[in-house]
């Protein structure tokens, strides 16, 4: 035993060394309707503003030069410039009576097409009625919807089993729930599925 205390003495002697701090930016969403960017190198804070309220989800694009921001009540989205801070766009895919709460959604890498998975709601005069889950494609530049395909995937999607992923290319759109099922970008037709379980 003395020989191992003598042996491990002079380890615990060794000076920690002292993390270095980063270079980056970390940016955090906030209950006060802005997005938090904390600078790492200084550990000083500042605000990126939002239009929309506080954010529910923020998607850093994959070029690194927009946030897609959906608000906390999952209607309203907007875009934010990274480098200007300032925001680009605001819209809304619900209209009138009939409710569109996203439960997931991704843009294509360039910037043009937003696929959403939603379960339309509808208010009625003595009640909401609400429709099955389906993917919505949403033409950011014509602010209208474009594509309506039911969602045939089991289970259903809920905010925290359905994620969407492009490829880098932009051709094939991911969609992680039990198993991750590849669709054409264009058609959202199946062209594959993997199913991950052991």
């Amino acid at each position: 035993l003395a020989a191992l205390a003598v042996g491990v003495a002079p380890l615990a002697a060794q000076p920690r060394p002292t993390p270095a701090s980063g270079s980056g930016t970390i940016y955090v969403g906030s209950y006060s309707g802005h997005i938090t960017a904390v600078d790492e190198a200084t550990g000083t804070f500042s605000k990126v503003p939002l239009k929309t309220g506080p954010p529910f989800v923020v998607r850093l694009s994959p070029d690194r030069t927009r946030f897609y921001v959906l608000s906390a009540n999952q209607e309203r989205f907007e875009i934010v410039d990274v480098k200007t801070r300032q925001t680009l766009d605001t819209f809304t895919l619900s209209s009138g009576q009939r409710h569109i709460r996203a439960l997931a959604y991704e843009v294509d890498p360039t910037h043009r097409t937003m696929v959403v998975v939603a379960k339309p709601a509808t208010k009625l005069i003595d009640r909401w009625e609400i429709g099955e889950p389906e993917f919505l494609v949403y033409d950011l530049a014509e602010h209208r919807v474009t594509r309506e395909v039911p969602w045939t995937i089991d289970p259903e999607p809920t905010h925290f089993s359905a994620a969407l992923r492009f490829s880098p290319d932009g051709r094939l759109l991911y969609v992680f729930g039990s198993e991750v099922t590849i669709l054409n970008a264009t058609t959202l037709a199946q062209e594959d599925a993997w199913d991950l379980s052991m």
